[in-house]
């Protein structure tokens, strides 16, 4: 990937990602709506307000992420010397290196502690150990998955 492509890249990735902003709005939206008009139950046990206040930060956090990411990357794309510095950072082969054992590392230690979380939380709840083998259990195939296609891929 050269310089022209790598600045072609970031530009899709602003407007996908600014798309993607534009949908959950309209999510958000549906769902404030939705659940203001939900069942009464809800709304006397007080989970209205406390799911609605956690959407509310979820989506803020990705709006705020979205508007920090977006006046980088045009900076990026105006400014010629940091963009080729960028781009220069992003394909060194030893930060690609790290990144890689970074991903396989980090990847391990998550397989172990999820593991273990669920063998203590066997004895203490069985919806919170059936749920820690489920996020096991899709890891797994997602990692096999991905190992399946990239040695098909490569």
């Amino acid at each position: 990937m050269d310089l022209n492509q790598y600045k072609k890249s970031l530009t899709r990735r602003c407007i996908r990602l600014t798309l993607l902003g534009a949908v959950l709005a309209v999510f958000w939206a549906i769902f404030e709506i939705s659940l203001k008009n939900s069942v009464p139950g809800l709304r006397a046990a007080g989970l209205n307000e406390g799911i609605s206040g956690f959407i509310c930060g979820a989506f803020s956090g990705y709006f705020g992420f979205l508007a920090f990411y977006l006046l980088y990357a045009v900076h990026l794309i105006r400014n010629p010397e940091l963009l080729k510095k960028r781009y220069q950072q992003k394909y060194d082969e030893r930060e690609l290196f790290i990144c890689r054992q970074t991903g396989i590392t980090a990847w391990k230690i998550c397989l172990i502690v999820i593991y273990l979380a669920m063998i203590v939380s066997a004895v203490f709840s069985k919806t919170v150990f059936f749920t820690l083998y489920a996020v096991l259990a899709l890891l797994i195939v997602v990692y096999l998955l991905c190992r399946l296609h990239y040695r098909r891929k490569y």
